[in-house]
């Protein structure tokens, strides 16, 4: 298995939250140009913030959460009773999967459109793909795959520990710059690529990165992953950048570029990890970076279309979709409040009267220490007749 990374946590300077830019400001010659420039942010705002709090639809996923009850609770019933409610539970989920996909045009538009200067520093990036790739420890090369998968997962659990370090750092580094200046200075950017971002002055937006966990995923070039969220596309881009200076890109599949999104968009990025020894094959990486809300509107597609793939009623049954939000209902229900408000004056009861005792120990002990036994305690005693 391979180790979890953990998150960086900094503040997330949203887009949606920011004023228009300071060069926006200062453009408009008059009055009446600044409060259309400010009036137009805002309406931009909130048409983007109305699409965004739509991908996360509370109605379907209480509808999915009855759909499976109903399905949960005829499999108990009839052969023929389950499969239709498990038709109606597929019909359903392949339902919000369109709704999704077409959710992540409104949400790319957010970032597309917010600032289109800064979103040139993602759309811009080209893809490539060299010759490198994984290749199988040379002893393992000539046994079944499933030998050789096992080897290659072996090897991705000792890499996983330098790829954490290389991303961790990095991840730091950007976070707690103040500037972009400083960003390109620490990674060694050339003057060229430093004016690229800081060309206008542009305000530098410290972002929060989500590290997701290691894949367990037979996949040659993912074995060790991770994927970086961003809510600026500046950021996205000078992070791609960060990791050009400190990996070696093998592959890069710019998935923000589809005309028509028939998956979430990302940046795609296989990468060689550092290796002390020259003569050692590659071992590649994955990361992806991709926005926030993308990574939401991926995150809610994943759950609806396990359930279209489902081929068994048992395959949905036995990890049930929102199963928080049942939880949720749960334990808002009455009587489970009323037996937990019970649980929890038991427990405060019981607390206060293991500190009543310890208090009461504690006074004893002061107590003790007043006492003084005398030093020879049986000198004043008649002594024993012989």
């Amino acid at each position: 298995m391979l180790a979890k990374a953990a998150p960086c946590s900094q503040l997330v300077i949203d887009l949606l939250e920011h004023t228009p830019s300071v060069q926006a400001l200062r453009s408009c010659q008059t009055d009446a140009a600044l409060q259309a420039t400010i009036d137009e942010f805002r309406t931009t705002r909130a048409d983007n913030e109305k699409a965004i709090a739509d991908i996360v639809d509370k109605k379907a996923r209480k509808k999915t959460q009855k759909l499976q009850q109903a399905l949960f609770e005829a499999t108990e019933d009839s052969l023929p009773t389950a499969t239709k409610h498990f038709s109606l539970l597929k019909t359903y989920a392949a339902e919000q999967t369109i709704r999704l996909a077409r959710s992540i045009k409104t949400a790319m538009n957010k970032y597309a459109t917010t600032d289109p200067n800064r979103y040139a520093h993602v759309a811009d990036i080209i893809n490539f793909k060299s010759d490198i790739d994984q290749v199988t420890p040379k002893k393992y090369q000539s046994q079944s795959i499933e030998r050789q998968v096992d080897a290659l997962l072996l090897k991705a659990a000792w890499k996983e520990e330098l790829f954490q370090t290389l991303v961790n750092d990095s991840v730091d580094v950007f976070n707690t710059a103040t500037s972009i200046e400083k960003v390109c200075s620490k990674f060694e950017f050339d003057e060229e690529e430093t004016t690229e971002f800081t060309k206008g002055d542009p305000e530098f937006r410290p972002q929060t990165f989500f590290l997701e966990d290691g894949s367990k995923s037979v996949t040659l070039k993912d074995l060790n992953r991770v994927s970086l969220e961003f809510e600026d596309p500046l950021a996205l881009g000078l992070m791609y950048r960060v990791i050009q200076k400190v990996f070696k890109c093998t592959a890069v599949n710019n998935k923000f570029q589809q005309t028509t999104y028939t998956e979430p968009p990302d940046l795609h990025i296989n990468a060689a990890l550092p290796s002390f020894d020259p003569n050692s094959d590659p071992w590649i990486i994955e990361i992806q970076l991709l926005f926030r809300d993308i990574l939401t509107v991926k995150k809610e597609l994943h759950i609806f279309y396990g359930i279209v793939r489902a081929e068994t009623p048992e395959e949905v049954l036995a990890n049930p979709a929102f199963i928080g939000e049942v939880r949720e209902k749960v334990e808002g229900d009455t009587a489970v409040r009323a037996l937990r408000e019970s649980a929890e004056k038991e427990k405060k009861d019981r607390d206060e009267e293991i500190l009543a005792l310890k208090q009461e120990v504690t006074e004893l002990k002061k107590q003790q220490s007043k006492f003084r036994w005398p030093s020879k305690p049986y000198a004043n005693l008649p002594k024993r007749r012989k």
